[in-house]
Order: C-alpha cells, then structure tokens, then sequence
C-alpha cells in the first residue's frame, strides 16, 4: 500500500489510504492484500455514488469523509474481514454455552461434593469439617473443569462454523412457541441441599461408625456405634433403603418444583413409614452396640435412654412433617386457584 505515501497529507485520497492501511493492519498478512483492495474499491465506489466521477477536490474529500465516518472505526471493520472470530464464544453460540454449562455445573457439582463428603466420612475416616472443606475444594475443580472444557467445545464449534442448536430453533420460530410464564416455585435449591445433603450425610455415617468409630469396645480397640447385628438382620439394611428412597424423593420434589397432591401424598407417607420404621427398630432391636455400653453403671437405663430418645425425634419428625406437607399443598392449591 505505497499509494498512502505518494499521495498529499489530507487529500481525499491520503484519507482513503490511511484508513484502508489501519484495516488492513490488524488482518493476517494473507489477507490484507485482497482485503485493502476489495475495501478501497469499495469505498471509492461509495464515493463516486455521492458526487459523481468529476467533481472538485474539496466536495470529494468532504464525500471521503461522510462514507468513511458511516463505514465505522476501522478496527472494528476489521473484525468484520477477520477469516476467525475475535472473541471466545460470540452471540450465535453465547446462549448454547452459558446453558450448557450453568447445567453441568448445578447438576454435577453438588453431586460430586456429597459424595466426596461421604467418601472421605465413610471410607477415609476424616473427620467432618476435614470431609466438607476437601468436597468443596474438589467441587470448585470440577466447576473448574467443566467451564474451561465446555467453553473449549463452544471454541472450535465457534471457529468450524457448526449451527447452534438454538439458532436452528429460532429460524422455525412462531408466536406458538412462546412458554407459558413461569410459576413461582416452592421448592427452591435450599430445600433440595438440605433434604437430600441431610440424607446423604446420614448414609455416608452408618460406614463411618461402623469402620471409624471414636467409641472404645471393653478391649480398647474402636467399637461400632450401633450393633453390629444390625447389619446381620436387615435391619441396618432397611434403614438404607429408607434412606435412599427419601433422597430420591427429595430429588423428584424438587423437580416438580411444588406441592402437588402426589408430592404432598408421597411426602406424609413417607414420614409415617419412616416414623413407624424406627419405633419398630428400638422396640424389638438393642441399636446401641452392648459393647460400648459394656463399663457402664447401668447400660440398661443408657439403652432406655437412646431408645427414647430415637422415639421422641421420630415421632416429632413424623408430626411436624405431616403439618408442614399439609400446610404447603394448602399454600400451592390457593396459588394455582387464583
């Protein structure tokens, strides 16, 4: 591009060459020749439209002006002419992206946390600030993770030229696909952490007391918490699967966001289940292991008292369950009657 040395300072054509030159100059050298050729055509062209081929200097350098000031910043023209994008992910993908990893990382990372919580209880030993710090420590790695790896997949589809899904959709867009607007939910994140987590934590301690236990047996070494012929009889078993299925629950109720009659009905009886569950355990089993309570004064007052304890909080759980089930589906009924 000599042309911008041999022409005068300030002519219409210095001003052309100037502004082709600071195009072409963020562009790959492979392209900057076509490049500056194509947009000096151009905007001679643009030129000529406005003025005509004769015209006096200072009405052609006022037509340079007004074409170049509407063509725009010359750097950001030059992302226009750039052959690969300047950016990571750009508007046509930035929807598809900021879903899918928002997604991964709801869904994934708190899985990942509760059973790094319930490995290092149940099988390591650690104790439980220990266990949470290192869960969530591996929770943000993994958040970590999965937001490089998917912005690098968005990456190469963004410089591929693949079609976003998203974009496919919005082609076949009409009115009739607009959603019905949301209702507001009253099962939130909060719950579903505190349901489940709760759950989860009292899985990953029946190995941790049975494997890691602080309590000494009459001999000195570690003695399970709870009797060991629990496990022999099924009925630690049972208690598991309780477990499990309340988790479960907890999951679904947070997916369908409210309390719906069937939500409200498996929630009570799950609570009648699980009250009836344990008051049958502590009256027909021993669950404190004999061997811990074996130096006591009186080990038989100290099984009356966990027993009673176990079903003073199952019988409360259960109580307090029922209302507030009973209460939120009256709260969801006057919310979707108005």
């Amino acid at each position: 591009m000599t042309a911008r040395t041999t022409t005068p300072p300030g002519t219409a054509d210095d001003l052309v060459e100037r502004y082709v030159h600071l195009v072409a100059r963020h562009l790959p050298a492979a392209q900057r020749s076509d490049v500056a050729d194509e947009l000096r055509t151009s905007i001679w062209d643009s030129v000529d439209d406005r003025t005509g081929p004769a015209v006096e200097e200072a009405h052609r350098e006022r037509a340079v002006r007004e074409v170049l000031a509407e063509m725009g910043e010359p750097t950001r023209l030059s992302h226009a002419y750039a052959a690969a994008p300047r950016h990571l992910i750009g508007p046509r993908y930035f929807d598809d992206w900021w879903t899918t990893v928002r997604a991964l990382i709801v869904t994934v990372v708190p899985l990942i946390v509760l059973i790094g919580v319930a490995a290092d209880l149940g099988l390591d030993g650690a104790s439980v600030g220990a266990a949470v710090g290192g869960a969530v420590w591996t929770g943000f790695n993994a958040a970590i993770h999965i937001a490089f790896w998917v912005t690098g997949v968005f990456w190469i589809l963004e410089r591929t030229g693949s079609p976003s899904a998203m974009e496919a959709s919005r082609a076949e867009w009409g009115p009739d696909d607009l959603p019905e607007l949301p209702r507001s939910r009253q099962v939130g994140v909060p719950d579903l952490v505190w349901g489940a987590g709760l759950m989860g934590l009292i899985l990953a301690w029946l190995p941790w007391q049975h494997f890691r236990s602080p309590l000494d047996g009459p001999d000195g070494s570690p003695a399970p918490m709870l009797a060991p012929d629990l496990w022999a009889s099924g009925w630690a078993w049972g208690l598991v699967g309780l477990l499990v299925v309340t988790m479960a629950f907890e999951i679904g109720k947070f997916v369908v966001g409210n309390w719906t009659r069937a939500v409200t009905v498996l929630s009570v009886l799950l609570d009648v289940v699980f009250a009836a569950f344990l008051i049958a355990l502590v009256r027909t089993q021993d669950v404190v292991n004999p061997a811990v309570i074996a130096g006591l004064d009186d080990p038989g007052a100290s099984r009356r008292l966990v027993g009673g304890i176990v079903l003073a909080v199952a019988g409360a759980t259960a109580i307090l369950g029922i209302v507030d089930a009973v209460r939120k589906h009256a709260a969801y009924r006057a919310m979707t009657d108005r």
